[in-house]
């Protein structure tokens, strides 16, 4: 299941948070061997993004997909600012079910896109990874939103052109009555 909202938020906040995005050298990266950089660090996080992410966590995105009572995930695990350069991409792969520093099962994530790069398009594959149900060319303001589980596997296609594909990502969990030890009756 996936929703595409065109627009999500503010086109001058989007533009803000696309024009302080850091260069390639920002020493708060963290890059995978793909090349693909992420920074889910809060008090790294320039302002302008900052805002765009908190905004993204307080969208109903759980309720669009028909699940109540959804939590943001606002460690941004697995989240946060996400830039690929002209040359990466993002294999097909479904996302970790569960965020592993607390344990809660993730049912919801968004990508909000902050620019426009020739290529790495978010390509949704059917469930059997015959193919891509829906391909979403990185348009700024866009944000999709998509069910997190083994049915919903995904990839960002190559990275072309000269431009960096700026987006940003968050999750919504199902925190329920999860305990760390017994509870004894």
């Amino acid at each position: 299941m996936i929703r595409i909202i065109p627009n999500a938020f503010d086109g001058a906040m989007v533009f803000d948070a696309s024009r302080v995005w850091p260069k390639d050298d920002w020493k708060h990266w963290f890059t995978y061997e793909n090349g693909k950089q992420t920074c889910n660090d809060w008090q790294n996080i320039p302002s302008p993004c900052a805002l765009l992410l908190n905004k993204m966590l307080a969208f109903p995105s759980g309720e669009i997909l028909g699940h109540k009572g959804l939590v943001p995930d606002g460690s941004l695990w697995g989240g946060g600012m996400h830039s690929m350069s002209p040359g990466t991409e993002l294999g097909l792969h479904v996302d970790s079910d569960h965020n592993p520093n607390r344990g809660w099962p993730r049912m919801v994530n968004a990508v909000l896109f902050l620019s426009q790069s020739g290529g790495g398009e978010f390509e949704l594959w059917k469930e059997d990874f015959s193919g891509p149900i829906v391909r979403v060319s990185p348009t700024p303001g866009t944000m999709i939103v998509f069910a997190t589980s083994a049915k919903s596997p995904h990839r960002v296609a190559p990275v072309s052109g000269e431009k960096v594909r700026k987006s940003l990502a968050v999750f919504w969990v199902a925190a329920g009555n999860q305990r760390e030890r017994a509870d004894f009756i």
